[in-house]
C-alpha cells in the first residue's frame, strides 16, 4: 500500500473512530441507546413496521399488538389513543403504503436477529453518521490537509447539533446523510475524465441514488437535477464538439437507479387503486405543500389528517383504500389551490426555501456561513461543481414538496461540513497572511 492510501485509510478511520465515540457515547450517557424512542414522531411508525414485518411478513403497523405495546411501558395507553382518536382501525393491523420500506426492513433484520428491541436501528444510524463523518474527514485532508480534516471533524461531531439528533433516532437523516455522502465521494471521481473504469462508477451511482430512494422518498426529485446537472457539466468539460455520447452514462445511472426502485414500485402499483409507484404519502400531503395555511406557514409542513381534512373519508374503508382517498382528497385541495391561487407559486416556493435553508440556531448559523465562505472560495473546482448540483437538486425538491425545518437538508450535511471546513481554514489562512504582511508601525 503506497504512503498516499495508508494515508487516507488513517484519516478515513480516525474519522470514523472520533464520531463513533462522540455520537456513541452521547447516546449511551443519556441512555438511549435501548430505549423506547418518542411516540409522537415518525420513529413510532418505523418501529411497528419493523416489529410487523419480522413477525408478520406483512407491510403493516399495528400499533394495538401487544408484543409491540409491551416494549413502552407507561406509554402504551398514550400510543393507542394517539392513533386510535381518530378512526379505531388505524391501531390495528393496518398494511401500508405510507413511507419507503428500507429502513422498516432493517429494523425487522434487528428484530429477526434480536427480538423486540430498539438498539438495532440506532447502532445502524451510529454506524451510518460514523462512516459519514469518515468519509468527510477523507474529502477535507483530499482538498485542504490535515488542518482541515481536523476542522472537519470537529464541526461535524460538536458544533452540529443535528448529526448527534439524529445518530440516536429511528429515523432515516442518518443513512440519507451516508448515502448521499457515498453519492458526492463517486460523483467526484466521475468527474474525473482518468478514470479507467468509469462504467463501474456509473453504475454505482445508480444504485446509491435507487437506494436513497427506498430511504427518502423525496430523492426522486433529485435524480433528473442530478442527472441534468452532471450532463451539462460533461458536456462543458469536454466541448460541445465531443459530446454527443456523455448522456449515455447517465441515462444508465438513473435506469438503474429505477431498477433498485422497482420491487417498491411494482408492489405499490398492485395494492393500490391508481398510480402511485412511491406510495401514499405525497399525495396525502400534497395539500400541506400547495394553500394557504402553507403560505402563512412559510411552507412547513402540517399534518393534513390531524387538521380534519379527511374527516369525510370513512372508517369503512380499508387501510390501503383509506390512504388512497386521503390522497385524492389532498391532491383535490391542492389542484384548487393552484389554480385559484396560482400567482402565489412563486412566494411559497421562495418561502420553503427560506425555512429549510435558514439556521435554527448559532450552530447551524456558523455551519452556513462557514460553507457559504468555503463554496465561494473554491466554486472553480470540481468538487463545488458536485455540491452546486446536490444542493440544487436538494433546494428545488424542497421548493415542489414543503418544508420540514431542516429535516430535508441533514442529508447534504457532508458536503455542507467539507465547505465549512474549507471556508473556517480558507479564513484563518487570509488572516494570518495578513498579519505576517502588515508594515510596522512607525516608531
Amino acid at each position: 500500500m503506497s504512503k498516499t492510501a495508508t494515508r487516507q485509510a488513517l484519516v478515513f478511520i480516525c474519522g470514523c473512530i472520533t464520531a463513533l465515540m462522540v455520537f456513541g457515547g452521547h447516546t449511551l450517557l443519556t441512555g438511549q441507546l435501548s430505549g423506547p424512542p418518542s411516540i409522537a414522531d415518525d420513529q413510532l411508525a418505523y418501529d411497528s413496521l419493523g416489529w410487523e414485518i419480522a413477525n408478520s411478513g406483512i407491510y403493516q403497523t399495528h400499533y394495538a399488538s401487544p408484543a409491540f405495546l409491551n416494549a413502552y411501558g407507561d406509554a402504551a395507553d398514550a400510543i393507542l389513543d394517539l392513533h386510535g382518536s381518530e378512526n379505531p382501525k388505524r391501531v390495528g393491523p393496518w398494511p401500508t403504503a405510507m413511507r419507503p420500506p428500507l429502513y422498516p426492513y432493517l429494523l425487522a433484520l434487528g428484530n429477526r436477529m434480536l427480538g423486540r428491541q430498539f438498539m438495532f436501528g440506532r447502532l445502524i444510524n451510529l454506524a451510518a453518521a460514523a462512516l459519514t463523518c469518515g468519509i468527510l474527514a477523507l474529502l477535507a485532508d483530499r482538498f485542504g490537509g490535515w488542518p482541515t480534516a481536523v476542522v472537519a471533524v470537529v464541526q461535524f461531531c460538536l458544533v452540529d447539533v443535528r448529526t448527534r439528533m439524529f445518530a440516536r433516532t429511528l429515523l432515516t437523516e442518518s443513512l440519507a446523510m451516508l448515502a448521499i455522502a457515498v453519492l458526492f465521494w463517486g460523483l467526484l471521481s466521475l468527474m474525473d475524465r482518468r478514470r479507467t473504469r468509469p462504467y463501474l462508477g456509473w453504475i454505482t451511482a445508480g444504485i446509491v441514488l435507487g437506494v436513497s430512494a427506498l430511504l427518502r422518498s423525496m430523492f426522486v426529485l433529485w435524480i433528473p437535477v442530478i442527472a441534468i446537472g452532471l450532463w451539462r457539466r460533461k458536456r462543458n468539460s469536454v466541448g460541445s464538439g465531443t459530446a454527443s455520447g456523455e448522456w449515455i452514462p447517465i441515462a444508465g445511472m438513473v435506469l438503474i437507479a429505477m431498477l433498485v426502485l422497482s420491487p417498491w414500485m411494482v408492489r405499490n402499483l398492485t395494492v393500490l387503486d391508481g398510480f402511485q409507484p412511491l406510495g401514499t404519502q405525497g399525495a396525502k400531503d400534497a395539500v400541506a405543500g400547495y394553500s394557504d395555511r402553507s403560505l402563512r406557514g412559510m411552507g412547513l409542513w402540517w399534518d393534513p389528517r390531524a387538521a380534519g381534512l379527511f374527516d369525510d373519508v370513512g372508517t369503512d374503508l380499508g387501510s390501503l383504500e383509506t390512504e388512497t382517498q386521503w390522497g385524492r382528497t389532498s391532491v383535490a385541495l391542492a389542484k384548487d389551490w393552484i389554480v385559484s391561487d396560482g400567482y402565489k407559486l412563486p412566494v411559497l416556493a421562495a418561502a420553503k426555501v427560506f425555512s429549510a435553508w435558514r439556521p435554527w440556531n448559532l450552530g447551524d448559523l456558523y455551519v452556513s456561513a462557514f460553507a457559504l465562505m468555503g463554496w465561494i472560495a473554491y466554486r472553480r473546482t470540481e468538487h463545488a461543481n458536485v455540491a452546486g448540483i446536490l444542493w440544487l437538486a436538494c433546494t428545488l425538491g424542497i421548493a415542489a414538496t414543503w418544508s420540514t425545518a431542516g429535516r430535508f437538508t441533514v442529508p447534504l450535511l457532508m458536503p455542507i461540513h467539507l465547505f465549512a471546513s474549507l471556508g473556517v481554514v480558507h479564513c484563518w489562512r487570509r488572516c494570518w497572511q495578513s498579519t505576517l504582511h502588515e508594515p510596522s508601525a512607525d516608531v
